[in-house]
């Protein structure tokens, strides 16, 4: 029986808390230091709290240490796993290969999506040194996928919403060679979002500066079925630098997709709990780029671009066709909704991205912000829906634990046993004086009213039986204090009862099966002597430290992608291109190679490998400024 995981990112303690209230069975955030988006560290005591939180619920934590790590770094990240370990958390994200050479606890450890994992070979090493779980590349197939699953028996867990880097996970070295800031070290400027002028051989330019590496977002809402089969389990949300509105919104949509088909097909939900909530989830309320299934169904299957060529923004949601447009108003050519605050944007003549808000809406004319210049034709697109937004800030969904209340009377007084859906049970033993009520009935109905007020809790009594030769009467006061009392005796007994899966560490003496990395320069990203070691052990001779050790990668691959701009452009031999948009070029007319993308201080050249159907980017030149 499979077990299914929705995993959420969290980039503080509040948007923990949202998405495990949204129904996430897992959540993901960073640790004190040394995790792949250093703008979302977390202290010691905000993990702690989130820890406790989830566990309510079942759900794991996840802590990355997902960088790559300098030798004098080491004994810091040992000290900080080991605490981490002692605060409860469920497993370790980690890169750094040195890691395992570490005195760990017994901790999962899940090879983290910068460990570019994109092979069965690759799979199985990782599974070989030890890890419990494999973070899979984002570009990849279905029978990519399949073929990993084959090859592997942990678990495997895959990105299925949120921003896409261009480069395979773990292989761009970018932005490091623009600004000496390292994705690999959590400092990422993302020059991919930049816009870039494509030239020829000779550098003329082919049509206008795009976002010639800036992906869609990934959405694949449409394709967990499928996911599923290939043998993934694990259902990641990208967005450790999302508020908690994002994060709501985002998970509560995958949470019904996924309870449809756990229900569908008898699955098991990986945690606890009910969830409601007075909103429907819609992904195209909150950021996107434009939604893209990526590489999931390979180049066959015409898709559209994966690129959002014209912006690195939100667009948000389309809404309409201005029918008519004014100094003042605009009309659309259908019901739109649109409300005073919203944020729309659209494209202008030039199809460069615009944007404004909404000052009132009044019998269906649309008055924008001043100096909005919107024209017939225009597609508009609602980035920010106030009402939407406000829900979810005000009504946030509210995730229980139902519990069955039983109370029995005992020569002593009573007894309270509250029990939950796993069969833990809390038991208040009351000493207490009887008194016969004068009014039974009205007794009967104060017991249960008050001992069911469990409101500023995560439970909810799902039934209550009482238990007496005739009903007493207690003080609404006295009730509300046993209440408290076995909740909170019944908290801190289901949090004793949680089980975390633990897992020692043992590095093999060699591998059951050889293997051989693709390179073995400073792209296999060795940092510190433990990380060359274990390599070495194992038969890989690094050549090179990686480029953090303080490499010139001037002529030197910098980006290695699935994403090929000779597809996009129309060039490509085997594939036909699928445009949202026709290609700016003559036609007939074929561009003269190599390409290059340029921007005022930076020179890229692209390299096409059509039999590996990748491209890599290449520095030339940079000016610093």
């Amino acid at each position: 029986m499979k077990t299914l995981e929705l995993l959420a990112p969290a980039k503080d303690l509040e948007t923990a808390k949202a998405a495990i209230r949204a129904g996430a069975d897992a959540i993901y955030m960073g640790g004190p230091a040394y995790s792949a988006r250093s703008q979302a560290h977390n202290p010691i005591e905000d993990i702690t709290a989130a820890i406790e939180y989830a566990h309510t619920f079942s759900a794991r934590v996840y802590v990355t240490l997902n960088t790559l790590l300098f030798d004098e770094e080491l004994p810091i990240v040992e000290k900080m796993i080991h605490e981490l370990y002692q605060r409860g958390i469920d497993a370790l994200i980690i890169q750094d290969m040195g890691i395992l050479s570490l005195d760990l606890p017994p901790l999962p450890l899940f090879a983290s999506t910068q460990c570019h994992i994109t092979t069965p070979e690759k799979a199985r090493f990782l599974e070989n040194l030890g890890f419990q779980r494999l973070i899979l590349e984002r570009a990849l197939s279905l029978p990519e996928i399949k073929s990993i699953r084959e090859a592997t028996s942990i678990e495997l867990e895959a990105f299925v919403h949120g921003a896409i880097c261009i480069s395979y996970s773990g292989q761009c070295y970018l932005s490091y060679a623009l600004g000496g800031r390292s994705g690999n070290r959590g400092e990422c400027a993302q020059p991919c979002r930049l816009s870039y002028q494509l030239l020829d051989r000779y550098h003329n330019p082919i049509g206008r500066p795009k976002y010639w590496l800036s992906p869609k977002d990934l959405c694949l809402i449409n394709d967990l079925e499928n996911l599923i089969e290939a043998g993934v389990t694990s259902f990641k949300i990208e967005g450790r630098l999302k508020d908690s509105t994002y994060v709501t919104n985002v998970v509560s949509a995958y949470r019904e997709a996924l309870d449809e088909i756990i229900t569908k097909n008898g699955y098991t939900k990986a945690s606890l709990g009910s969830i409601s909530r007075s909103f429907v989830p819609n992904l195209s309320k909150s950021f996107n780029r434009g939604m893209t299934s990526y590489w999931l169904h390979g180049r066959e299957k015409k898709t559209g671009s994966v690129l959002s060529l014209y912006t690195q923004k939100s667009i948000g949601e389309f809404i309409g066709i201005v029918t008519f447009a004014n100094h003042q108003f605009f009309l659309l050519d259908r019901e739109h909704h649109l409300a005073a605050g919203d944020g729309i944007c659209y494209f202008d003549k030039n199809k460069h991205l615009q944007g404004t808000r909404i000052n009132t809406v009044k019998d269906g004319k649309i008055f924008p912000d001043v100096g909005a210049f919107i024209r017939k034709g225009y597609p508009i697109y609602r980035n920010h829906d106030e009402n939407f937004s406000h829900l979810l800030h005000t009504h946030p969904p509210e995730r229980t634990i139902p519990l069955s209340i039983t109370v029995e009377e005992t020569p002593e007084g009573l007894r309270l046993l509250a029990t939950d859906p796993a069969g833990i049970t809390a038991c208040l033993e009351i000493t207490t004086a009887k008194t016969l009520a004068e009014n039974p009935e009205l007794a009967t109905e104060s017991l249960t009213r008050q001992l069911t007020r469990l409101g500023n809790t995560p439970y909810r009594a799902s039934s209550i039986e009482i238990q007496w030769q005739k009903p007493l009467f207690f003080p609404v006061a006295q009730i509300n204090q046993w209440r408290r009392d076995l909740i909170d005796k019944l908290h801190a007994t289901r949090l004793s009862h949680y089980q975390r899966r633990l897992s020692p560490h043992h590095l093999p003496e060699k591998l059951s099966q050889a293997f051989s990395p693709p390179f073995v320069d400073y792209r296999l990203n060795v940092l510190n002597a433990k990380a060359f070691s274990l390599y070495t052990s194992y038969s890989i001779q690094p050549s090179e430290r990686g480029a953090e050790s303080g490499l010139d990668l001037t002529g030197k691959v910098v980006m290695t992608t699935k994403t090929c701009l000779r597809l996009e452009l129309g060039l490509c031999e085997q594939f036909s291109p699928y445009h949202d948009d026709p290609p700016e070029i003559p036609p007939h007319t074929k561009p003269l190679e190599p390409l290059y993308l340029s921007t005022s201080q930076t020179l890229l050249r692209l390299e096409f490998d059509c039999k590996a159907c990748e491209m890599r980017v290449i520095l030339i030149s940079h000016k610093k400024r």
